[in-house]
């Protein structure tokens, strides 16, 4: 497989148009270890691609610890990384920065409009790295929900900057 198809994405300003807002800057979740990600230099967005019916597609898009930041580098040579050589034909990554700020968001609206990655994939990803404060309160909506803490809308993940920021009110009443 061409590497390049896999990385013609990288930026060379990675820098260039990084969101500095308080929520996003505090860092991400790893779907690994469940641990967070302080920086975007200790993260990288991984994935597989395949080639169907002539066309490059994507799946298993994921957010990890870099292998040099990951809490699990001591006892796995993967660290976070959840795919194996097995996939190495097929595997991509690319640092996180990559992904964050205008650039950032382009280019997965970019892979979304192509059909690259699958749509939910996509847009979870964007709610994750672009909505404020989204990141920290995914993981507790549900609970959150069931506390009567909002009433959540007819559309099941999509949640308003109000349901947002109660959801994060909450968590801190729980710490």
């Amino acid at each position: 497989m061409n590497k390049f198809a896999c990385f013609i994405y990288h930026i060379q300003n990675q820098s260039k148009g990084l969101r500095q807002d308080m929520d996003i800057s505090q860092g991400w979740i790893c779907d690994t270890c469940g641990t967070l990600i302080d920086s975007p230099s200790d993260g990288r967005m991984e994935w597989l691609e395949y080639k169907s019916g002539g066309i490059l597609k994507g799946r298993g898009l994921r957010l990890v610890h870099h292998l040099s930041a990951s809490p699990l580098k001591a006892s796995s040579t993967l660290g976070c990384y959840s795919y194996t050589e097995t996939y190495a034909s097929g595997l991509c990554d690319a640092e996180l920065s990559e992904f964050l700020g205008d650039d950032g968001l382009m280019l997965l609206l970019s892979k979304l409009a192509n059909d690259q990655l699958p749509q939910d994939e996509v847009i979870e990803m964007i709610k994750r790295l672009h909505v404020s404060g989204y990141e920290k309160a995914r993981l507790h909506f549900d609970a959150a929900a069931s506390a009567d803490v909002f009433e959540p809308s007819a559309d099941k993940g999509y949640y308003s900057r109000q349901d947002i920021e109660a959801v994060l009110e909450f968590i801190k009443s729980r710490d």
